[in-house]
């Protein structure tokens, strides 16, 4: 299955592939001279390979051109050469980018499965793990994954290191399937700030983004 949701919000775009086509299909696709077989010979994982091209079929198709993707030393992606601002996230079999030509974003996305129950100390104040383990509203493993993928997701837009998940970045409790977006608190700043989260949550995974406004 090749793109499986884009969408507009204000100046940005978005998108969501689920990996499904195998690496010649996609490396098929890329056509610059971008040195994309140089890149692709200092991977040893054949996943990381797959999802190196996936990830340039997909900006591609957001972009409506091919162009090559650089990192800070943060590891933070960027477009060269232009403006834009981009923002990736991999999970098992699926890919998801957002694109923006007038502020930061960020988005992430999580695979559905219960291996977020076993690291939520690593990301949950005990506010937070309260909230997502109350029997008032349920959807436990929904405010999990929603949580660690809205937490990565602010990270990406702060810009900032030694970030503690469970102390600097809060998310305000919400009812999942209901509400149509929720917000998360920065914190660990000389400027706390509050960020606007959309999300989407199903069977298969939890994806979150926002434009840092």
């Amino acid at each position: 299955m090749p793109l499986l949701k884009k969408w507009i919000q204000q100046d940005a775009v978005f998108g969501i592939w689920q990996v499904t086509e195998p690496f010649e299909w996609f490396r098929s696709r890329l056509i610059s001279p971008y040195p994309y077989d140089e890149e692709l010979q200092s991977f040893k994982s054949e996943t990381r390979k797959l999802e190196y091209v996936a990830t340039r079929v997909l900006l591609h198709e957001l972009y409506g051109k091919e162009t090559s993707i650089g990192h800070h030393d943060s590891g933070k992606p960027f477009l060269p050469d232009t403006n834009t601002y981009i923002t990736i996230s991999h999970t098992q079999g699926y890919i998801a980018i957002g694109i923006c030509p007038s502020a930061e974003i960020g988005i992430d996305i999580e695979y559905r499965s219960d291996r977020v129950r076993r690291i939520q100390n690593r990301f949950l104040s005990k506010e937070e793990t309260d909230w997502c383990s109350s029997p008032i509203t349920d959807n436990a493993i929904e405010k999990l994954l929603l949580c660690w993928t809205a937490k990565e997701t602010v990270y990406k837009v702060m810009n900032k290191e030694g970030v503690d998940f469970s102390r600097d970045i809060t998310v305000h409790p919400f009812t999942p399937y209901q509400d149509e977006w929720f917000t998360v608190s920065e914190g660990g700043t000389l400027t706390p700030k509050e960020h606007l989260l959309h999300y989407e949550i199903n069977e298969r995974f939890a994806c979150t983004w926002t434009i840092d406004r």
